[in-house]
């Protein structure tokens, strides 16, 4: 059993100022959350909308998405999905 993995997708719905944007997560069989971080570069990022969602011990590719707004028009968005197994006491 590997560490959970996750991977972008595609944006669609794509307005002047909004998109969803998608991507995928593979818990490989932990309970595993996410949520999709967004920015204008690599190193500066907005933390994704509040629906940071729990995979409880699923295995195999997870399709996910989050609809965003309030995004500047003619700019260049980055998005890579950001999982995390949560931390055992």
């Amino acid at each position: 059993m590997g560490q959970p993995s996750a991977s972008t997708g595609s944006a669609g719905s794509i307005t002047e100022v909004s998109a969803r944007i998608r991507g995928q997560v593979d818990p490989h069989g932990l309970d595993t959350t996410y949520h999709i971080d967004y920015g204008t570069n690599h190193c500066v990022r907005v933390k994704g909308p509040p629906t940071a969602k729990r995979l409880r011990g699923e295995s195999g590719q997870v399709s996910i998405s989050a609809a965003v707004s309030g995004l500047r028009p003619g700019t260049t968005y980055h998005y890579p999905p950001d999982r995390r197994q949560p931390r055992r006491a």
